[in-house]
């Protein structure tokens, strides 16, 4: 699929990057894909997409969460998926029991935060 991106698209989602520390992997895996269609990296994004719940002391954290913490300790998990060079990411904000207007509203304060 990695292939057929790199010759015919202008982006490859990478679907669920559960931790930061998966990008540079599926970036050197894009750059191959595009050498060996001839293809300069540079020219095709790489995007993703993370499931991220903002928690409050006694809340139940969801087992399909990559990240689920406290307002700074999302923040800087965010900050740390900034600094891999993802052209965008998709944040899928999980409730778990909270209403999800709620749970979206909690990572208002966070975006805030990163400015």
């Amino acid at each position: 699929m990695i292939r057929l991106a790199a010759k015919y698209t202008d982006s490859w989602n990478a679907d669920w990057v559960a931790a930061p520390e998966q990008v540079a992997g599926l970036q050197r895996k894009l750059e191959i894909a595009c050498e060996a269609v001839g293809r300069q990296p540079r020219t095709l994004s790489l995007t993703g997409q993370v499931r991220l719940q903002i928690v409050q002391s006694g809340e139940a954290i969801n087992p399909d969460a990559h990240f689920a913490g406290k307002p700074g300790e999302i923040r800087e998990v965010l900050l740390a998926y900034s600094a891999t060079g993802l052209s965008h990411l998709t944040v899928d904000v999980l409730a778990n029991g909270v209403p999800g207007v709620a749970a979206i509203d909690r990572l208002g304060s966070i975006w805030s935060a990163i400015g």
